[in-house]
């Protein structure tokens, strides 16, 4: 295992990513939200999954690449775009499993756009994804401001608390502006399970069921998750994401023997 960055040509922010190969024709991929590092603990249940599934495995890390801006200014979020898919295509003898949260779930599905043939199956939750027919990415970015003056009001939160909501709220206005729009492309057709929170603030569920429409994918499965949130909260394992990769995984393998 190790870490590796990828620099683009104007030295720019480096998209740190973890690493592991194993030789197989599958790799997991996962694909982090803005305010979900790797190496916590969602991420390490991918991470041993692929481990004991004797498969590849690679996390992008878009928290960190963000946190290498020094101003909202000079946020370059549609940067992660070809950096995302160069790092993909160093891998060309294999085919990905994805899985991707809020804004790795928008990652996510332009990937599926850029590369669908090398795509073999993605989970993703509450895909960070606005379209025309269903606009809510202002209501969100006002529910990101009120938290934050909440947070200053109550005089309770502490100075990273506060400074995590701040960044979250310019993340997801450089965001929303610029890629979080990007037309989908019914490119492909392989499976695909969204989980979305019933109660999620940021992203209502009815966004990821506009999806589901606008991609007229057979295989698409969509699961409203009862009385959670953004972060969609499984129980400690994982054990519902895990299980469909884990049927992902063993179909994809069928077909590449």
């Amino acid at each position: 295992m190790w870490y590796n960055s990828h620099m683009s040509s104007n030295k720019t922010a480096s998209l740190i990513h973890k690493n592991i190969s194993n030789y197989s024709p599958i790799r997991l991929v996962f694909l982090s939200g803005l305010g979900t590092p790797i190496q916590q603990q969602q991420e390490i249940f991918f991470h041993r999954f692929a481990l004991m599934n004797s498969i590849s495995y690679i996390a992008l890390d878009y928290t960190r690449y963000i946190q290498q801006y020094k101003s909202s200014e000079n946020f370059q979020i549609p940067s992660v775009i070809p950096k995302t898919t160069s790092i993909l295509e160093s891998f060309p003898k294999e085919k990905f499993l994805l899985f991707g949260s809020c804004f790795g779930g928008l990652i996510s599905l332009i990937m599926m756009q850029k590369i669908p043939e090398k795509i073999a199956g993605a989970v993703l939750t509450s895909p960070a994804c606005e379209l025309p027919s269903f606009p809510w990415t202002k209501k969100a970015d006002q529910f990101l401001h009120q938290k934050v003056e909440e947070k200053l009001k109550k005089r309770k939160a502490t100075y990273n608390q506060l400074k995590r909501l701040a960044i979250l709220h310019q993340l997801f206005i450089a965001t929303t502006t610029t890629i979080s729009k990007t037309p989908l492309i019914r490119n492909y057709q392989g499976p695909i399970t969204i989980f979305h929170g019933q109660n999620d603030p940021l992203i209502p569920v009815e966004n990821s069921f506009h999806i589901q429409k606008a991609l007229q994918n057979p295989n698409l499965r969509l699961h409203v998750v009862p009385n959670v949130k953004h972060t969609v909260a499984f129980d400690k394992g994982m054990e519902q994401p895990l299980c469909i990769l884990r049927q992902y995984l063993y179909h994809a393998l069928k077909i590449s023997n």
